[in-house]
């Protein structure tokens, strides 16, 4: 849906995440950090609009995550935030 604002939230064991919105537009590039080092990951963007898997994230390590527009139009209609979480593989 064009227009669409979204917030990103930083969820489990993320800091921040960098942009504050976003809309499902055009393709984007997330910037967050982590709170804790941690080894076999999955970085979640939403609820599996798309995910990463990481062998270690750090807290001095800037991790990066790019969605295509393809991508965000999946999410649910009627989606105003968006949760980045970092997992650990086991907890999926």
């Amino acid at each position: 849906m064009p227009g669409r604002k979204m917030e990103m939230k930083p969820g489990r064991n993320i800091r921040y995440v960098v942009p504050h919105s976003i809309s499902g537009d055009s393709d984007v590039t997330l910037y967050m950090r982590v709170k804790e080092p941690e080894r076999n990951v999955r970085i979640r963007v939403g609820d599996a609009a798309t995910s990463k898997v990481k062998l270690a994230v750090k807290p001095s390590s800037m991790e990066k995550m790019e969605i295509t527009a393809g991508e965000l139009r999946k999410v649910k209609d009627g989606t105003k935030e968006m949760v980045v979480e970092c997992l650990a593989k086991e907890a999926e």
